[in-house]
């Protein structure tokens, strides 16, 4: 993809701002030790065999519901082709939002469940939302460090939904369903299934570190190979915030950022928005 200056130049800013914090946080930590508060939480009810067999039965019966009137591949699968069709995308979506609704209702129904155990509560969403925008501005400088060996591979191995954005050219339709994917949807369902339910459950079981870790690597895993080595330390950062603040929202919504700042510089790389 050629370059392009808005792109540079907010990569510029982020990385400036990202390494200012990490200068921060690390002089803060040897000098007084870290103080974030640690959001009082109750070990979640389900064990992690349980959320593993909650998705696996909303992921065969939204797969055997949906499929029949899908013209393509099932939601959970990579297209055949190399780029995904807007149709795709449209049944991703529709999955993902059944996904949505079912996991935290067989959950409720197996378990005795409260909303807190979703990492949902009624307050402190100020201080939630002040951890994910630390969250995506601290993932900055390891998320490019990371990338950066990997520009020419990345280059040659785009993902499918910038491909189809790349063919659509100026199709606004296109590009409101992308957005709705990658900005809404995918954080939506990522951070419900992987922080909260993996996440949660191991917590249960091993030291919150380790399932931070294993989260991560699981995260990480499920996107292209050429992904995983960017993504991982973002995985990392996001596993910690939800530690902390046991909040869905915040999770969401620095997952969200990250995504969207990411759409943007393609937006800008192909030139869908002159």
């Amino acid at each position: 993809m050629e370059s392009d200056y808005r792109a540079n130049a907010l990569t510029l800013v982020l990385l400036a701002v990202s390494t200012g914090l990490w200068i921060n946080l690390l002089r803060q930590g040897f000098r007084s030790g870290w103080s974030w508060p640690l959001q009082p939480r109750r070990d979640v009810p389900w064990r992690l065999w349980e959320a593993v067999a909650t998705i696996m039965i909303v992921l065969i019966c939204v797969g055997a519901v949906l499929q029949p009137s899908a013209t393509s591949k099932p939601a959970v699968t990579v297209p055949e082709t190399s780029v995904y069709q807007l149709r795709d995308v449209q049944y991703i979506a529709l999955s993902q939002a059944a996904q949505l609704v079912l996991i935290p209702m067989i959950l409720a129904i197996w378990c005795p469940c409260r909303w807190e155990d979703f990492g949902l509560r009624r307050h402190g969403w100020t201080t939630d939302l002040q951890f994910a925008l630390w969250g995506v501005l601290l993932a900055q400088l390891p998320i490019q460090l990371a990338a950066y060996p990997l520009q020419s591979l990345r280059a040659e191995n785009p993902h499918e939904l910038l491909e189809l954005l790349k063919q659509s050219g100026h199709d606004w339709q296109t590009l409101t369903w992308v957005l709705l994917e990658v900005v809404v949807l995918a954080p939506l369902v990522e951070e419900l299934l992987f922080r909260v339910l993996l996440q949660g459950s191991l917590e249960r079981e091993i030291p919150a570190v380790w399932a931070i870790v294993l989260t991560a690597i699981a995260f990480a895993g499920i996107h292209k190979w050429v992904d995983w080595l960017p993504l991982f330390p973002l995985a990392l950062i996001m596993g910690y915030v939800y530690y902390r603040r046991r909040s869905y929202v915040a999770n969401v919504v620095l997952h969200g950022i990250f995504n969207a700042i990411n759409l943007l510089y393609a937006v800008w790389i192909m030139k869908i928005i002159p």
